[in-house]
């Protein structure tokens, strides 16, 4: 085996993963603007203001910005760090703990969102909901903020890739 063979694709591998780039799906900024698309559901601002008993729905201002906002927040540093790897799945794989993006990197945008232990656990679903559980519970109105905003935060992660599968690309 030629030195080549080695070298080439540990450099070629170690340039990609050094460059600061998001995967091929949609732009950050086409997040930024389908997530409140996906807020203006009048069925979803009735269960925020209702059930929840907040007023003004997904507007409702907590910790400086609109629930709405904490949402798109989300979205968009979805693909700030290498979470994107995970953001792919291949419905006719299958054993989908081969589904995800491949080459090695990344699990099925699917099983990954479910996953107790990935990158960050605290924006996957079943921790989403946790953070929910808490914004109800909390004993502090400041920890029921904080776990109000983590809530939508992690509901605009966890669309982020439902996103990326609808992408034409």
């Amino acid at each position: 085996m030629h030195l080549r063979h080695v070298v080439l694709p540990w450099l070629t591998a170690a340039f990609a993963l050094s460059q600061p780039w998001e995967a091929v799906a949609f732009e950050v900024e086409t997040h930024a603007a389908i997530t409140p698309k996906a807020a203006e559901s009048p069925l979803l601002n009735m269960a925020v203001s209702e059930m929840l008993g907040l007023r003004d729905g997904l507007r409702t201002g907590v910790r400086g910005q609109s629930l709405e906002a904490w949402a798109v927040t989300g979205s968009v540093t979805e693909d700030r760090v290498p979470r994107f790897f995970n953001h792919f799945h291949h419905p006719l794989t299958v054993d989908w703990r081969q589904a995800g993006l491949g080459l090695g990197f990344g699990t099925s945008s699917v099983l990954w969102a479910h996953d107790q232990t990935p990158f960050f656990p605290q924006w996957t679903w079943p921790a989403t909901r946790q953070h929910f559980v808490d914004a109800l519970t909390r004993r502090l109105a400041s920890d029921r903020e904080v776990a109000l905003t983590r809530t939508f935060e992690g509901l605009g992660r966890l669309v982020h890739p439902i996103q990326d599968a609808a992408s034409p690309a």
